[in-house]
């Protein structure tokens, strides 16, 4: 389930010591703008109470990443 699925990419990115940097914070909150077409500062706003949120999202592309990356494949 997609609850399972959280929790897992939640403790991968625990366990590989992965986390969000300032930058790449920054980072999503200017795509957000863009993709929302208006500012930054208006984005940040809106996250103020959820940074925490983004920070989260940003650990669980990190960690799929960090899933792909180390991949094995079996035929």
């Amino acid at each position: 389930t997609t609850v399972k699925s959280l929790l897992v990419m939640e403790e991968i990115g625990h366990q590989e010591n992965i986390e969000a940097t300032e930058e790449e914070v920054e980072q999503e909150l200017n795509d957000i703008a863009k993709a929302r077409q208006t500012n930054v500062d208006q984005v940040r706003k809106q996250y103020a109470g959820n940074m925490d949120g983004v920070k989260d999202g940003i650990v669980m592309k990190k960690a799929i990443d960090f899933l792909m990356d180390n991949a094995i494949l079996v035929d």
